[in-house]
């Protein structure tokens, strides 16, 4: 394990997608905003479009028996 700091009010998240097996790329990202925008409410609008834009142009996710 590796201590990274973050600075006196940083945070560190760490977050894998997967998704339903039914599902395609655009259903999880939907289903991502519905789910988990309203619980991550210690992010600041700037940083929960930071989070954004990293899902919709870096991740793409798997199903757990692509895994």
């Amino acid at each position: 394990m590796r201590r990274v700091p973050t600075g006196a009010r940083g945070i560190f998240l760490l977050y894998e997608p997967t998704r339903r097996f039914d599902e395609d790329r655009a259903a999880y990202l939907d289903r991502f905003m519905r789910m988990n925008k309203p619980l991550w409410r210690v992010l600041t609008p700037a940083e929960w479009d930071q989070v954004w834009y990293h899902f919709t142009t870096c991740d793409f996710p798997e199903t757990a028996a692509e895994w």
